[in-house]
């Protein structure tokens, strides 16, 4: 008996291995070390809570993914994802950022990024502008708030900044980080409303609420 169990706990030992191997195997390619995952994915299919299937109900006056067991509440609210960019200026040039991850790699952006748990939109601002420039800044106002083009499930919030220390170095998502004068700004800029703050910002004129809404 003891060899037949000793016999089941390598068979089983074996299996589990070979699972564990299987489920490493599985995962993308862009979660290896130095690569950075999407920030929104597809349609989820199971409840995150119990493993139940979701299903589309009508709730709250929308339809909505629920957990189709009865006994779970499970519901994906779905709501958008903050994100915070900053304006920061120095001897009257514009801090901007060359995209390293997609979208739009290589092209130029404010630094910016979404806004992790428990932090607040100008703290995030902050961090950005550090993690992506290498520069502390003091945030100082909110420009606006828009909801990006091309039905991304997003808010950004846009604040402007006063460097306080460091030195203009790119870190983190960014490939490049660089001031530009206001008759040096580079064409490729990647987001329509970034390239609306950008212009607001060379042309001195002050942007409403609805100047960043999508056309």
């Amino acid at each position: 008996m003891s060899k037949l169990l000793t016999a089941c706990g390598a068979v089983l030992g074996a299996a589990g291995s070979l699972f564990g191997a299987m489920r490493c195997a599985r995962q993308p390619l862009l979660y290896k070390k130095g690569a950075t995952p999407p920030a929104h994915f597809p349609e989820f299919r199971f409840c995150p809570l119990c493993r139940g299937k979701l299903r589309r109900y009508e709730i709250c006056g929308r339809t909505r993914l629920a957990c189709s067991r009865r006994r779970c509440n499970f519901v994906h609210w779905d709501g958008p994802k903050p994100a915070a960019v900053a304006l920061v200026t120095i001897d009257g040039k514009l801090l901007l950022v060359e995209r390293g991850v997609p979208p739009a790699v290589g092209f130029w952006c404010l630094p910016g990024g979404f806004v992790e748990a428990h932090e607040s939109a100008e703290d995030a601002a902050f961090r950005e502008v550090l993690e992506e420039a290498g520069l502390r800044v003091k945030i100082t106002r909110l420009i606006g708030a828009y909801a990006p083009c091309h039905d991304v499930n997003e808010i950004i919030l846009v604040y402007e900044g006063v460097v306080i220390s460091g030195s203009v170095a790119p870190g983190d998502d960014a490939a490049k980080a660089q001031l530009f004068g206001p008759d040096e700004l580079p064409d490729n800029i990647a987001f329509d409303q970034h390239r609306k703050v950008i212009d607001a910002w060379k042309h001195h004129v002050t942007l409403a609420p609805h100047d960043l809404d999508c056309v």
